[in-house]
């Protein structure tokens, strides 16, 4: 990906408009365009005469291809665009002014749309693409929140936050700021499951039916040759969830992939089965608290009460809220970028010696390819990867690359936030991206197409 450097030259029109019908003349706003991403430009372009003069209005703002936003005059040389909550000047001398934006209390300049203002990230420190990156991201793709962990040398050893916890509000995202994980929820109750297999308290290959002592489905033979394998490499049969029926096995268990939250929800009724403990305790007392995710839950906690973020629509409005009270291990984790890479950094040591660490024989079965997605297109990451293809292991899914399988698991919960995280053995570094916003997996993909 390449954005343009801040340099150029900004043709201006000499556009003049009232505020609020006061007949005071207004800085002339700007005309043209900008790049902001690749190939996206955001585009300003002055009112005709006859349409300036109501409510300060002085033209109009466009990102891509998107309709054009009314732009309304703030103060001389500054300007909102109220449907966007973002606000834009000019800086700089004439003849090499730049468009500064604002939004979501981010800020980024953008030189005029042209030949010789890229920039190549190639070379570029990991933290420094994040911090010139994202911002321009959230802009581009309505994300009013942000939040980075990077691993590197099998430590966590970076956080960046940028935006805010709601779009409109004054509280910024930090290191604190609680996240739903979404689907990243399932490999780190998938780590809890290995423990319990190698504990031999559970058998990867006996039907979760047998630890249940009757059946999860009335009448329904095929489910029970489901196992905790099955589940864990979404080769179940089930549907992802139930819509409005009964649920029901849709193919041969174990015959083929079929991405599925009803498996680990199964999974996670015949565990309770298994332990005696509701699922919250267990994921406590096997997985979080030993794991040192203090600020981890599948359930909500009151002190999440000043915390948490807000999700959003794709178009960055915020959706209602209501916090997930029962633990359902597909998509209900609560967390914080820094808590989840410590499940990473759990991944990336050879020889992790917790309480409920996998041994090295175990890591080795949770990492191995069950079954090869063919259909499936591996993550787009900086440079070629010809070759690669795409395999579900136990909890996580595999690119195996020519450099050797990246690991990872991507999250969308309906409710607003989208997140991703990977890691690579070989480097031991990963990554933790948390967004508030249903239109974060854009983001997160072109991030990591630099960094990746």
């Amino acid at each position: 990906m390449r954005v343009l450097a801040l340099a150029g030259l900004l043709p201006l029109a000499a556009c003049m408009a009232t505020a609020g019908g006061d007949g005071a003349a207004t800085a002339p706003f700007p005309d043209g365009s900008y790049g902001l991403i690749n190939d996206l430009v955001v585009t300003t372009r002055p009112a005709e005469p006859a349409e300036v003069g109501y409510d300060g209005f002085v033209g109009t703002f466009r990102i891509g291809d998107e309709r054009e936003h009314p732009v309304s005059l703030f103060r001389p040389g500054v300007w909102v665009v109220p449907e966007l909550d973002l606000e834009l000047s000019a800086e700089g001398r004439e003849e090499d002014r730049l468009l500064r934006l604002t939004r979501y209390q981010e800020t980024v300049l953008l030189a005029p749309a042209g030949p010789g203002n890229e920039v190549d990230y190639a070379g570029w420190d990991r933290r420094a693409v994040i911090a010139h990156l994202v911002p321009r991201l959230m802009i581009a793709f309505n994300v009013p929140g942000v939040s980075v962990a990077l691993v590197e040398e099998g430590e966590v050893r970076w956080l960046g936050q940028h935006g805010v916890k709601v779009a409109g509000g004054e509280d910024r995202v930090d290191a604190s700021t609680i996240f739903e994980a979404a689907s990243m929820s399932k490999p780190a109750y998938g780590y809890a499951v290995l423990g319990l297999a190698q504990d031999g308290i559970l058998d990867l290959d006996r039907s979760l039916v047998e630890y249940l002592g009757a059946d999860y489905l009335e009448g329904e033979e095929l489910h029970r040759t489901i196992t905790a394998r099955m589940v864990l490499s979404h080769t179940t049969g089930f549907p992802n969830w139930r819509r409005g029926g009964e649920l029901e096995v849709r193919f041969l268990p174990g015959s083929r992939i079929g991405y599925s939250g009803e498996g680990f929800l199964f999974l996670q009724t015949a565990v309770e089965a298994v332990t005696g403990l509701p699922t919250e305790r267990f994921a406590q007392e096997r997985l979080l608290r030993p794991l040192g995710m203090t600020a981890s839950s599948y359930e909500w906690q009151e002190r999440y009460d000043d915390r948490y973020a807000t999700g959003h629509s794709p178009e960055g409005r915020p959706r209602e809220w209501a916090p997930y009270q029962s633990a359902n291990t597909a998509y209900t984790l609560y967390t914080t970028p820094a808590d989840y890479a410590r499940l990473l950094v759990e991944m990336l040591r050879p020889n992790a010696s917790g309480p409920y660490s996998l041994s090295p024989e175990w890591r080795r079965t949770m990492l191995t390819s069950q079954v090869q997605a063919e259909e499936r297109q591996p993550v787009g990451r900086r440079g070629e990867h010809p070759g690669a293809t795409v395999h579900f292991v136990l909890g996580w899914r595999m690119d195996r690359l020519s450099a050797g399988p990246r690991y990872y698991h991507s999250g969308s919960n309906s409710t607003g936030f989208q997140c991703y995280s990977e890691f690579d053995p070989a480097t031991g570094s990963g990554i933790v991206i948390m967004t508030n916003s249903s239109s974060g997996s854009p983001l997160w993909r072109a991030l990591l197409r630099e960094i990746g």
